[in-house]
């Protein structure tokens, strides 16, 4: 009885720490997603070429005048 025990203890253990298979694929929905964004990226700059533009510049807080 005991040896049957530790069998199945020891099949618990072997089949606990057996590597799972990765299906390589399948990708990540992110990963398909940043992929994508980027190819549209180039597309977009081949069709429309940059031009010197000029960036917004962020809204600069001034302090409050005291009375």
């Amino acid at each position: 009885m005991k040896i049957l025990i530790i069998h199945l203890i020891m099949m618990v253990i072997l089949i606990s720490c057996q590597r799972q298979e990765t299906n390589t694929d399948h990708l990540p929905d992110e990963y398909v997603l940043v992929e994508f964004a980027a190819s549209l990226e180039e597309d977009y700059e081949k069709i429309y070429p940059e031009t010197e533009q000029k960036k917004p510049e962020p809204h600069k807080e001034t302090p409050a005048k005291n009375h």
